[in-house]
């Protein structure tokens, strides 16, 4: 969970149905070591949420599934909204269609909130406040899948032999690697040229791939980036990279 950008929420699953009330009597039919001990501590806070997903719920209706859930499960500590010990949450699943969601839940469930995934990075270093973009930039949430899959680690050297404007790169440095990559492109690595956002001619003297790991506070990972033509080999044998991490559309059209 701490490298996820998949995973929204891990949750400790306590009871599950299709109505309210096989869930209320399922959890109050539930006994388990764990709920029992949180539901009777006494000097523990908590809150409970109600989540949904393909429909918003009005205050009131989430307060009356609060009560239904407190009438099954009296909890003994003490309310605390903000910052409590304990986090229970409700989720209620209305299908991927939002504009015709049905009226009752298609799924309901209800357990402990025990952490999130990372999907705040995602907004971090979404296209939209990078420094610098092109028409090929890779979207910061597939970057940091790809960085996942490549299993980089702090140290490592990763290089992207179709850097453009070094997603991966921004990527792979946000898990402190060290990171390098080549481009046939000599304009896209130095920013020279036209934008391609829609309220800008030019690019600007300062857009660079180093600029937007600069942006992050990653400029210290930035090793360098190369004018190279990733058809021809120009690397030693020897290993030099823990990982290659590129986007694998630009092979066939590169002749790699």
């Amino acid at each position: 969970m701490k490298r996820t950008v998949l995973i929204r929420s891990l949750y400790e699953l306590w009871a599950s149905s299709t109505t309210h009330e096989q869930l209320y009597r399922q959890l109050a039919q539930c006994h388990n070591s764990r709920k029992d001990f949180l539901a009777s501590e006494k000097e523990t806070s908590f809150r409970i949420k109600v989540d949904t997903f393909g429909r918003t719920l009005q205050q009131p209706e989430q307060q009356e599934r609060i009560d239904g859930i407190l009438t099954s499960c009296p909890f003994k500590g003490k309310v605390n909204l903000k910052t409590p010990q304990n986090s229970f949450h409700m989720l209620e699943y209305y299908g991927l269609d939002s504009n015709n969601a049905p009226t009752n839940p298609l799924s309901i469930y209800f357990g402990r909130w025990l952490m999130d995934g990372q999907r705040d990075k995602i907004r971090h270093y979404h296209l939209q406040k990078r420094k610098y973009i092109g028409n090929t930039s890779m979207d910061a949430g597939l970057s940091l899948i790809m960085a996942n899959q490549a299993h980089v680690k702090p140290n490592d050297l990763v290089y992207d032999p179709f850097v453009g404007t070094g997603s991966l790169l921004v990527a792979a440095a946000g898990y402190q690697a060290y990171v390098t990559g080549t481009d046939i492109d000599f304009k896209v690595l130095h920013g020279i040229g036209k934008s391609s956002r829609y309220n800008q001619i030019w690019k600007a003297p300062d857009e660079s791939i180093r600029s937007n790991l600069k942006q992050y506070g990653l400029e210290h990972f930035y090793v360098d980036v190369l004018c190279a033509d990733a058809s021809t080999c120009m690397w030693r044998s020897h290993s030099w990279f823990d990982a290659i991490v590129t986007d694998r559309t630009f092979l066939p059209i590169r002749n790699v």
